[in-house]
């Protein structure tokens, strides 16, 4: 019984190892297409020993790279699209490639890389395939660099070459959140901190945390009527803790309240929304 497991182990062995390069770069397509991306990296890594010079070798690199993307393992995924880009750079698969080292360093958070690699992609391949996607893509990183001209010239520039572009409605809705951004009015940073003095919580109102304001201005105003009642009653541990507690409470406001003008001001809110209407699919 045992000889028999073994010669049925073996023979399973050399049938799937030794499997023509067809059929493999056709499993491995297969896996991919039905998103089992353990399977393509695993398949990937047995076509690239078994056929280093394989035909379908950019191919496997690119399914390769896309799956351990998918699998959100991002630095893999840029080491194995760099790798086939420069190994090659002249098919479809390097192509590729060489357009998703930015794409995805965009959606990674790495917007600096992202666009000398978008920036390389647009000087190798001049009437590349992925031009369009290329040109949005630099405006989107522009944008979150806060580097508001180039932006908007990479908006231009493309509504001039795509007028009917795929992508010709986030361009548009870019331009108007680039605007809105650039007119939105500064919070003044004394008035939030002389008005939290006054009114404990002002500053999240002034910038428009209402429920943060009003958590601290009751918080405030219990704590104090506490200490207060302890007070009338002649109960002093009531207002020494109450007292203690309150002030603690009344300074975290004014820091607080301070601190959400430095938040308003910035411009965090402005990326995460940018960076949010990208898809992360491809």
């Amino acid at each position: 019984m045992r000889f028999l497991l073994f010669v049925l182990f073996f023979n399973f062995f050399l049938i799937n190892s030794f499997a023509n390069e067809k059929d493999l770069n056709l499993l491995i397509n297969f896996y991919y297409q039905k998103k089992e991306y353990y399977n393509v990296i695993t398949e990937s890594k047995r076509y690239r020993f078994l056929y280093p010079n394989g035909k379908n070798s950019s191919n496997v690199l690119l399914l390769m790279g896309l799956s351990y993307y998918n699998g959100e393992n991002y630095n893999l995924a840029v080491g194995i699209f760099s790798y086939c880009y420069n190994r090659y750079p002249v098919t479809p698969a390097g192509e590729r490639s060489a357009y998703l080292l930015g794409a995805i360093r965009l959606r990674k958070g790495a917007p600096f890389f992202a666009i000398r690699n978008l920036n390389e992609y647009q000087y190798v391949f001049t009437h590349g395939q992925y031009l369009q996607e290329t040109k949005m893509e630099l405006a989107y990183s522009s944008a979150l660099i806060l580097d508001f001209e180039s932006a908007q010239k990479e908006i231009y520039e493309y509504k001039s070459i795509y007028p009917n572009g795929e992508y010709i409605d986030k361009m548009n809705w870019l331009n108007d959140e680039i605007v809105k951004q650039k007119k939105r009015p500064q919070k003044k940073i004394w008035i939030a901190g002389l008005g939290s003095l006054v009114v404990p919580g002002f500053g999240y109102f002034y910038t428009g945390k209402n429920s943060l304001g009003t958590l601290a201005l009751l918080s405030n105003v219990a704590l104090a009527s506490l200490a207060y009642r302890g007070y009338r009653k002649d109960n002093n541990f009531q207002m020494v803790f109450f007292s203690v507690l309150g002030f603690t409470f009344y300074q975290y406001s004014i820091v607080g309240s301070v601190k959400s003008v430095y938040e308003y001001n910035g411009n965090s809110a402005f990326q995460k929304k940018i960076k949010m209407s990208l898809t992360k699919e491809f």
